[in-house]
């Protein structure tokens, strides 16, 4: 049987579906009939040898199945397939993502490294301006200083020749207004007006130890023995009017120098001469310019005694009045560059004096002097950023004690106005000192602390 089905077996599929189809018919006619075991099909290797007693039916069937359980196999082979086939998708896409992120940020990379790159290079091409400008400076400084050691090398013979050439030109001047003024001598024109020259020869006189009376008849000796005429006259009162003019001049001078100076020494005696006590002073000041110390006098004054609080307060009157002399000018209103005796104690840093006790003690008054001075201008920066409201109650309790003092109101308009503003600008300046004290004013302490100040005696 198993010879016969061997020969019997389908080439083709049509064959093959017609057989299975018959075989199906005898299974179903055998279990109608009774026969419980159905013909199977068994393609296998292991069954293409029909066993003893198996039908066609039945190795059809056992084919049909086995060919259903391989497309089963089939199906989830190919389902696990897809499985993996959509894994390798999504690593795919993963990886053409990091390809793509990859990709941008070497491109960003590649385009700040460009940037970088250009950045260096107009940097680069800018030292190189720059080197290139400074190499020119160095050559023209160069240049120059070559051409200002050449001129400082000829500079002596030159300063030389301009002086001789200057000289010869003062020399024919004077030659010429010799011959204009005919041998003549002004000491008074016909206007009454005594001439600059003639003031100016009447201080060098006076200067050089000559008397103020004495002085007319030396002009006239001095023209006499040079055969020059002399024009007009002059009187020892004119004399010592030209000299107060020259002493107002120099007070003036010297309030301005003690104004602009940046520190002051301060110096001064006293001494007593047939019975009359004369205090002397002086004051050091640096020439901001050429940096070099200058001496001025503060005049000789006459003192009721020779106690230091006398030479300290003839110093405080001296500096009033060289500063109220300078102060009074028409200038000095319209440009309002006043000079007060505060704000010239705020610059002193040394005194210079003797070792007597009454200097000593004269010493430390300026010192305390120059204390309150800076505290009083500093109080007046402090009091102009201030309302009148905070410094208003003070200043008239100072005022009111300024009262009391004198005797009460009645008392205080009895008293002249210069007295009255005396004693009212005092009030004023202790309220200025009041908030120039450190830690007394929040303004004062903004602006500027005091802190140690400096100050010498030697």
């Amino acid at each position: 049987m198993a010879k016969g089905y061997k020969e019997s077996r389908p080439s083709s599929v049509l064959q093959r579906a017609q057989r299975l189809s018959n075989l199906a018919a005898i299974n179903l006619r055998r279990t109608l009939g009774g026969q419980a075991t159905p013909v199977r099909e068994n393609t296998s290797e292991s069954t293409n040898q029909l066993q003893p007693g198996a039908s066609s039916e039945a190795i059809l069937v056992s084919h049909a199945r086995h060919e259903k359980e391989r497309g089963d196999g089939f199906q989830s082979k190919l389902a696990h397939l897809g499985k993996k086939l959509a894994k390798v998708t999504a690593a795919k896409a993963n990886i053409e993502k990091q390809m793509v992120a990859t990709e941008n940020r070497h491109t960003e990379a590649l385009a700040q490294s460009e940037g970088y790159i250009y950045a260096l290079e107009t940097r680069n091409e800018f030292l190189e301006d720059r080197v290139d400008t400074l190499d020119k400076k160095q050559q023209l400084l160069l240049t120059e200083r070559h051409a200002s050691r050449m001129r400082d090398a000829r500079a002596p013979a030159q300063t030389a020749r301009a002086v001789a050439k200057e000289r010869q030109n003062v020399y024919r001047e004077q030659d010429k207004e010799n011959q204009n003024r005919g041998s003549t001598i002004t000491l008074k024109d016909q206007n009454g007006i005594i001439p600059d020259q003639a003031r100016s020869m009447v201080m060098a006189l006076v200067a050089g130890g000559i008397p103020e009376s004495a002085v007319p008849r030396s002009l006239v000796t001095f023209a006499e023995y040079n055969n020059l005429e002399v024009i007009g006259c002059i009187s020892a009162r004119s004399v010592g009017r030209i000299v107060g003019e020259g002493g107002v001049a120099a007070q003036i001078q010297a309030a301005g120098i003690l104004g602009n100076a940046e520190g002051i020494t301060m110096s001064g005696d006293g001494t007593t001469h047939r019975h009359i006590n004369y205090e002397s002073r002086h004051a050091t000041v640096v020439d901001k310019d050429t940096m070099k110390p200058i001496t001025i006098t503060l005049g000789i004054t006459s003192a009721i005694d020779h106690r230091s609080a006398t030479q300290m307060q003839g110093l405080k009157d001296n500096l009033q009045d060289i500063c109220d002399i300078r102060n009074g000018m028409p200038s000095v209103h319209t440009q309002g560059s006043t000079v007060t005796p505060t704000m010239i104690g705020a610059k002193i840093v040394a005194s210079h004096s003797d070792h007597a006790n009454d200097q000593k003690l004269w010493s430390e008054m300026v010192r305390a002097w120059k204390v309150h001075c800076d505290r009083v201008l500093r109080g007046e920066n402090a009091m102009e950023s201030m309302s009148e409201d905070e410094t208003l109650p003070m200043l008239c309790e100072e005022v009111n004690i300024e009262v009391s003092a004198v005797g009460g109101l009645s008392q205080w308009e009895a008293l002249s106005q210069d007295e009255r503003d005396e004693r009212g600008i005092a009030a004023y300046r202790r309220v200025c000192a009041h908030f120039g004290q450190p830690g007394l004013s929040v303004h004062f302490v903004k602006q500027m602390p005091i802190g140690v100040v400096l100050f010498m005696r030697y």
